[in-house]
């Protein structure tokens, strides 16, 4: 029988995992003392590594598991601060790479021009001003790190423990504490049945950039990713599964046999909606929430609230992330200027302004023809997923596994570009073997 061996780095992952779940001093302690370790052992790969391990805490089920709160929080944001700080003092050389040069140029030129144009405009510039800083550090350090590291298995140091958190959700279906946000969508060990549904988009698009090919396991795995977006009725997760196998088919070759076993599994998935009236039901449900006569029922409120704001300013926004208020402008800093743009487009527009959707843009159009050559399952989700569920600058919410799949996706580019990609095949080298 063929031993596993689980190297060092990951049995301290995994063990600091599960004490972490003991309860709130055991979070406090881990979340403290593993990212010390990490770095002390491991360097950058430490610090990325540590990255992972919060981000994955930070999303499980509260009535499972222990939640960062008061102290625990503050812990969190200062050890995020410090693993970012520390990855870009001692990775600052791969500057010197124009691809990473420009991305990080105009990726931070949206940054300064999010911090300014706030101050001028919003209600709140202390905390859209720490807003911006807290996406831009961590982003910035992601990816220099990742460039860093560079050893071809970032992808799966993330896609492997979120893939078996997702799938050992099964165990609690029919418990109600499956349940535990709403009573009727299914989340699993996450903390939001959007969430479980949105971190089954990632983990079908890191799936389908690890494997590079559609057989029967492949297909097997998408279809029960796909079953239980459908539980967690989150259609955010339902079209980011969707969106990574249309973009996966679009920018992948197939083999014959493969794309006729696809073809017949579609067809027949075609039919059986067609002549199920409950299935067809239960989807309609989902994409319509219950409100046939709009599919944005649920979102009406938000799109308002955005659309009211840009037209207030609409070439600089009204500041970023935080709430508006035209007759209000506070100093005061607060963790509790919360709020749900909802779609990432609206909430640019909204935020930042016409000047600031045009920053956007190019920073990320640099990022995107940086990596080509890469399967581009990995960069367009992190924006698909945001058009339903808007957490593309909250390093607190899910925004470090958007962070590492563009940071992956740039390097992997990169190294492809150089002649030197030994990871994941890349698209060019597929068609090669073709």
């Amino acid at each position: 029988m063929r031993r596993i061996k689980i190297p060092l780095d990951g049995t301290i992952f995994l063990l600091s995992f599960l004490i972490s779940l003991v309860n709130g001093s055991a979070l406090m302690a881990i979340t403290v003392i593993t990212p010390i370790i990490f770095l002390f052992l491991f360097k950058q790969r430490g610090a990325l590594l540590a990255f992972i391990l919060i981000q994955l805490r930070s999303i499980l089920n509260p009535g499972l598991f222990t939640q960062y709160e008061g102290t625990a929080s503050i812990a969190k944001w200062a050890i995020v601060f410090l693993l970012s700080f520390y990855l870009i003092a001692t990775c600052l050389s791969q500057l010197r790479n124009r691809y990473i040069k420009d991305v990080v140029l105009w990726t931070s030129l949206f940054a300064v021009y999010c911090i300014l144009s706030s101050l001028f405009v919003s209600s709140y510039p202390t905390v859209a001003a720490f807003k911006v800083i807290s996406y831009i550090v961590p982003y910035i350090a992601i990816l220099l790190g990742v460039q860093t590291v560079n050893d071809g298995e970032w992808i799966k140091r993330f896609i492997r423990p979120l893939g078996i958190l997702l799938f050992l959700s099964i165990t609690v279906y029919r418990s109600s504490v499956g349940y535990y946000r709403n009573g009727y969508s299914f989340q699993g060990f996450f903390a939001h049945p959007n969430v479980y549904g949105v971190m089954l988009g990632f983990f079908v698009a890191g799936y389908l950039y690890i494997e590079k090919e559609l057989r029967i396991r492949q297909i097997v795995i998408i279809g029960i990713s796909m079953a239980l977006a459908i539980a967690s009725g989150s259609r955010t997760g339902i079209l980011a599964i969707v969106i990574a196998f249309i973009v996966y088919l679009l920018t992948l070759r197939m083999r014959t046999g493969a794309r006729v076993l696809l073809i017949s599994v579609m067809m027949l998935a075609v039919v059986l909606l067609t002549i199920t009236t409950d299935v067809t039901d239960s989807i309609r449900n989902i994409m319509f929430k219950g409100h046939f006569d709009s599919l944005f029922y649920s979102r009406t409120n938000q799109i308002g609230r955005n659309l009211e704001r840009f037209f207030s300013h609409p070439l600089i926004g009204t500041g970023f992330n935080v709430p508006y208020n035209q007759e209000l402008r506070s100093w005061a800093f607060s963790f509790e200027m919360v709020v749900e743009n909802g779609n990432i487009i609206l909430a640019i527009l909204a935020d930042t302004g016409i000047f600031g959707m045009i920053l956007f843009i190019l920073a990320y159009a640099k990022l995107y023809f940086a990596g080509r050559g890469m399967l581009s399952t990995i960069f367009f989700v992190p924006f698909a997923v945001s058009m339903g569920e808007m957490s593309f600058f909250s390093t607190n919410n899910f925004g470090i596994i958007m962070y590492f799949m563009l940071a992956i996706f740039l390097a992997d580019g990169i190294k492809f570009r150089n002649g030197q990609f030994e990871g994941t095949k890349s698209i060019g080298e597929y068609y090669e073997q073709e």
